[in-house]
This record gives C-alpha cells, sequence and structure tokens, in this order.
C-alpha cells in the first residue's frame, strides 16, 4: 500500500514514519501544491494531510483532489492539531475520508489506516461486479457518516482522561457503536450491538444510537433504568413497523451512569456483561452485597457483571439494573461479542471467548491504558485466524 504523508513539519513526519514501521511505501510532500505534483507520479493509495501548511493548507489541497477523477475516491485522513467541532466538519464537507488530532496517536492512526485499506479491498471486490457500481459512492458517505457520529477523542478524553477505544468494523461500516453524554454530576457511556454486520448492522445501529441519545439527553426527572425501558420500548415500536425486519433484529448494549464524586457506577446490561479490574481487593460492593472476583492474576482481580438476557420469545428485554461501588484506579471494560466470538491461533483456533479476553486484560494490568491498547491491537492484529473478522469488533476500556 502506497501513502502519501503531506505536512510542513519534518518531526510531526519522522513520527508518521517511526509508527508505519516500514510497513508501507511512502512518500512526503511539504505542502499542497507539492503534494498535487507528488500524486501524479507517486499515485498514492491513500493520503495522510496536515491543514496547516504554506503555500497551500491541506483543506484547499483536499477539495482539488476531490475534484480530479483519478483522487476523487482516494482516502485521505485528515492529521492536524486543529480540533474544534468546526474544524472537523470542514475537513469532512471537503471531502476527508477521516480525521486525526495531533498529538497523533499510534493506535488511532493504525486503526484508521487500516479502515481505509478494508474500504480499498472492498471497493476492489464491488468493481469486480457492474451492477453495484453505485455503492462504492454510497458506502464512503455511510462511513463517514457513521464516524462523524461516534465521539471524538478529546469528548472521550475529557470524560474519562486514561482511556481507549478499539473499533474495527468488519466491513467498512459497523453494527457496534458507543456515545458518551456528560452532565454536571454524572457521564453516561452507552455501547450498542446489534445483530449481524455491514450496511444493515450499521443502519440499525444509529437508529439505536440517535433514540439512544434522544432520550438520555432529556433524562432530567427520570432514573437511567426508566430511560433504557423507554429506549427499549421506542425501538420496538420502530422494529415493528416492518414486518420483514422484526425476526431479524436484535441488539445487546451496556449503560454505565458514572458518578465520579459518589464512586458510583449504575449497571444496565442487555445481553452484555461489564469488567471490573482492581488491585489488591478481592471483593467488590453490588447493590449493597458483596461479591467475590471472577477471576484472579498476581495481585488483580477481575469482576464479571453480568447483564440481563433478551426473551427470544417477545424480543424484549427485562431491564435490571445494579449499583456498584467502584474504587479510585479501578479498570472498567465494555465490550461487543466480536472479540469473544473471534477465532484465534493463540486458543488452537477455537473462540478467544469471554475467559480469553478476561485473562488478556489480567495479564496487562500493571501497563497504561495506552499500553494497553497496543497490546490487544497487536494481538487482534498477530493472531486472527487467516486474517478473517468474523464480525465487528468494538472494546473500551477505562480506569476511575
Amino acid at each position: 500500500m502506497k501513502i502519501l504523508i503531506v505536512d510542513d513539519i519534518q518531526m510531526n513526519i519522522m513520527v508518521i514514519k517511526k509508527y508505519l514501521n516500514n510497513e508501507f511505501e511512502i512518500d512526503v510532500a511539504y505542502n499542497g501544491e507539492e503534494a498535487l505534483s507528488k500524486i501524479e507520479t507517486f499515485k498514492p493509495d491513500l493520503i495522510l494531510i496536515d491543514i496547516m501548511m504554506p503555500i497551500m493548507d491541506g483543506i484547499t489541497t483536499l477539495r482539488i483532489i476531490r475534484k480530479k477523477d483519478y483522487t476523487s475516491k482516494t482516502p485521505v485522513i485528515v492529521v492536524t492539531s486543529k480540533n474544534t467541532p468546526d474544524d472537523i466538519k470542514d475537513a469532512l464537507k471537503a471531502g476527508a475520508s477521516d480525521y486525526i488530532t495531533k498529538p497523533i496517536d499510534r493506535i488511532e492512526l493504525l486503526t484508521k489506516i487500516n479502515i481505509q485499506k478494508h474500504i480499498i479491498d472492498n471497493i476492489v471486490e464491488i468493481h469486480e461486479y457492474k451492477a453495484f457500481a453505485n455503492i462504492q459512492k454510497s458506502m464512503y458517505v455511510a462511513q463517514r457518516f457513521q464516524q462523524s457520529l461516534l465521539p471524538d477523542k478529546i469528548t472521550r478524553e475529557n470524560a474519562f482522561p486514561e482511556s481507549f477505544v478499539l473499533n474495527f468494523p468488519k466491513n467498512i461500516v459497523s453494527g457496534d457503536f458507543y456515545s458518551i453524554h456528560i452532565s454536571p454530576t454524572t457521564t453516561i457511556l452507552s455501547l450498542y450491538d446489534c445483530m449481524g454486520h455491514g450496511v444493515p448492522a450499521a443502519m440499525m445501529a444509529i437508529v439505536v444510537h440517535l433514540t439512544a441519545s434522544n432520550h438520555i439527553n432529556s433524562m432530567t426527572n427520570m432514573t437511567l433504568k426508566q430511560v433504557v425501558e423507554n429506549i427499549n420500548t421506542e425501538l420496538r415500536y420502530i422494529i415493528n413497523k416492518s414486518n420483514d425486519t422484526h425476526s431479524d433484529f436484535g441488539f445487546d448494549a451496556i449503560f454505565l451512569e458514572i458518578n465520579k464524586q459518589k464512586m458510583l457506577v449504575n449497571f444496565i446490561g442487555i445481553n452484555r456483561p461489564l469488567f471490573i479490574i482492581r488491585k489488591d481487593i478481592s471483593k467488590i460492593e453490588i447493590d449493597g452485597k458483596e461479591e467475590e472476583s471472577f477471576l484472579r492474576f498476581n495481585q488483580y482481580y477481575l469482576f464479571y457483571i453480568d447483564g440481563s438476557e433478551e426473551n427470544i420469545k417477545t424480543g424484549t428485554h427485562t431491564i435490571e439494573n445494579k449499583i456498584i461501588k467502584i474504587l479510585q484506579n479501578d479498570s472498567m471494560y465494555l465490550f461487543s461479542d466480536g472479540f469473544p466470538d473471534q477465532f484465534s491461533r493463540k486458543f488452537n483456533e477455537e473462540k478467544i471467548s469471554i475467559n480469553g479476553l478476561a485473562f488478556l486484560l489480567l495479564q496487562n494490568q500493571n501497563k497504561s491504558m495506552n499500553e494497553q491498547s497496543e497490546v490487544i491491537f497487536q494481538y487482534i492484529n498477530n493472531n486472527l485466524i487467516n486474517t478473517i473478522q468474523l464480525d465487528d469488533i468494538l472494546l473500551l476500556g477505562i480506569k476511575v
């Protein structure tokens, strides 16, 4: 894969090259005008471009790239220190495929490059079938739209300074999604996993996200349980409008209402558990009662807090909330079923499983959240069987 790096600061270029680790064929341009010239000769598969540059800035360059036939679909990831919502909106409006803020996070950079590479591979297949010619443009738009709805890095780090997110769609768009809602007293972190993958799952993930966000943003006089019940009721109503999709639709979810002042977490899980890991203490208080840990590794204890299960016959959920007393430096992990259900070389081509994920997290608790994300990222890259990803993968880690 050929990557063109466009940045006027040599140090930024050196950092990106180091992160890419000689895995790609790389060329460099120091301003937009030089980039346009290099594009014609180097013919990159992907472009990483800064916004603030002399002679010709990144946004102007991006607009020109999108107007040329031979680069109109070339993935362009904006890499910049400009990080306001308006900056991101301007870049996406100009045709950016994705957006990374400086200082550059290695995992975020490699993940987003891998996503674009996967998109390119899918497009090659699409071109083999003329009947699907219009899918290419539609998928680009859908991917950018879905990415724009996810919390940006700044929002996540403001809410949880020590945290990470690993998001690997199986296809261009994903049925896994997460959101962050911040209020003066609490922060609500939600994860949604819609059945299947690809476009149908992604469409439903957006429906679930928008429905949930609407109710969470207006929950002033309601409990989290009441809000989730309202979300569930509205989603059943939406799905029941279509007899074709009702039998095929299902979703799992996690809702965490975190009060850092009181050190309490209100947890609601729909077919999904929550992991909490703490050091040196083997018990946790849930609904006023102490419970023992699920697994232990050295001085670290992992607590498996189970969610409620879906009623298969009716397609409805019993909403149960659990109040968890947390301690400073506790780590919490939310995840879709894509990672535990993935086959792995390390486990003799068996599923990684809940236990496998739990041990992987336990064994790396002496590392920072950023270091943990690096380990898990490398694990995914090195151990997936024949690079076949079975489902969307979403994993969030936060430290209190």
